[in-house]
Formats: structure tokens, C-alpha cells, sequence
């Protein structure tokens, strides 16, 4: 195995000149490097060992960088390569300065309304966007909003993204942030763009309460609570099996 993949000090990645360990997750490790060709500072997300013997795990690793580079949009993260170092894949993508949403809304300070309002915009023209070239993110949540120093937004992380025509699940198991994800999407059902629109509005709903819309740290927990406590703007008194996707897209 290449040692990438370990625990240990990495100087280089390809032509990429390490500076330091960014973060460190269950898919692998991010780092801040240095691109001497450019002469720019990048971000690369390299696989971890044990990913690497996983191959759903690998493939989502490769859907993300798949997904993300066709995605040329202001509000989605940019991907500039992806190669492979011995035998360890990783890709680089830019560098962004910031922090993402959840952190915003855990540490502060607090965003006035007007960022609010211009946060979602944002989300929702990235999101317009990659619904436009049959990208579905699936993962639409705080952790994966990312917030600029100069005011921008981009949308990370897109590992469990889908074509269109493609399929819901990783082994038959369902993938995504259970308070975030569609009735649908929990159930295991095929979903659309309207998927991630409801994952927008459970967003929104935190921007503005305070609290997610739905109490429960698994997914049958959140089940449960979507199906006993639906929100109003379902509109589920006509039908109690009506379901919380709109049939007009708001971020499409």
C-alpha cells in the first residue's frame, strides 16, 4: 500500500507540495498544498487505506470528484485534477477560505436575516445548476454549505451524488444525513431534484427556528418524527400519505 494511505507526515502528492494537514474524516484526509506549476494554494482530498479496500466506499469517493468537476458553477466547489499517487486517488480542488454553515450556526455570530435570504439564493442557483447538468447532490445539509469570507456560498461534498438515471442506494442501503433527506429518500425510494428541495427547505427552516425540522440522530428516528410530526408547508391535511416533495421545483 502506498503511504498515503497511512498515518504519517506527507511532503508531496503528485507535483503537489504538502503545507499541512487541513482535516481528517472517515473518507481520508484533506490538505492544504501548493501547486508549483500555478504558483497557488489548493486543497486536496486524498483517499484513506481503509476506504481503499472498500468499493463502495471507493466509488463514492470517485463519484464526488466525477460529479463535482463537471459542476463549473460560482456556487460549487471547483475540482482541478484528480490522479492517482502510487496507488492512492485523491483530487484537488480549490481552496476555500471561510467555514461552512453548521459551524456558523454552532459558534456564530449570527447571521442577520439578509445573509440568510442571500445564503439561500446562492444555494439555490448552485443546486439550479447542477439539477440542469442531471446532478442530484442528495446530501444538501449545513456541513456542506460553505461559507466565504467575501459573502459567497458553495456547495460541497457531492459523494453520494447521482446522475439522473442513476440509482438511490450504495449495496442497498440509503446514503445521506437522515435530518436533512427527503421522506423518499429515507424510504428508499427513487428521487429527483425535488429531493435535494426539500433538503433546501429543512435547511431554511434551521436558518430560521434555530433547530433542524426533525429530532432524531438515525434515520428511523427521523422517520418516525417526519411521519407523527409533518410540517405545515407539507400540506398533508387533504392526505395523510401526500408526500413533502413539491411538484413545482422552487430551486429548478
Amino acid at each position: 500500500m502506498h503511504p498515503l494511505g497511512k498515518d504519517m507526515p506527507v511532503e508531496r502528492i503528485g507535483k503537489y507540495r504538502i503545507q499541512q494537514l487541513i482535516a481528517r474524516g472517515g473518507m481520508g484526509a484533506l490538505y492544504l498544498a501548493h501547486d508549483p506549476d500555478l504558483d497557488r494554494e489548493v486543497a486536496i482530498k486524498v483517499m484513506s487505506e481503509s476506504i481503499m479496500r472498500d468499493e463502495q466506499a471507493r466509488e463514492r469517493f470517485y463519484r464526488e470528484a466525477r460529479a463535482a468537476a463537471r459542476l463549473q458553477h460560482r456556487n460549487i466547489v471547483t475540482v482541478f485534477d484528480f490522479a492517482h499517487d502510487g496507488e492512492t486517488p485523491y483530487f484537488v480542488m480549490e481552496l476555500l477560505r471561510g467555514q461552512n454553515l453548521s459551524q456558523r450556526l454552532q459558534h456564530g455570530p449570527p447571521l442577520t436575516m439578509r445573509m440568510k435570504l442571500d445564503l439561500a439564493m446562492q444555494l439555490c442557483e448552485g443546486l439550479h445548476f447542477a439539477h440542469g447538468e442531471g446532478v442530484i447532490h442528495r446530501d444538501v445539509k449545513p456541513a456542506n454549505i460553505w461559507l466565504l469570507d467575501d459573502g459567497g456560498v458553495k456547495l460541497l461534498d457531492f459523494g453520494i451524488a447521482k446522475s439522473s438515471a442513476g440509482t438511490l442506494t450504495l449495496g442497498g442501503s440509503v446514503v445521506g444525513s437522515a435530518g436533512y433527506m427527503s421522506p423518499e429518500h429515507i424510504e428508499g425510494q427513487p428521487v429527483d431534484h425535488r429531493s435535494d428541495v426539500f433538503s433546501v427547505g429543512a435547511v431554511l427552516f434551521e436558518l430560521i427556528a434555530g433547530r433542524p425540522p426533525f429530532d432524531g440522530d438515525s434515520v428511523t428516528a427521523v422517520m418516525l418524527h417526519q411521519h407523527f410530526h409533518r410540517l405545515s408547508s407539507c400540506r398533508t391535511a387533504r392526505s395523510p400519505h401526500r408526500r413533502c416533495l413539491p411538484q413545482r421545483p422552487m430551486c429548478a
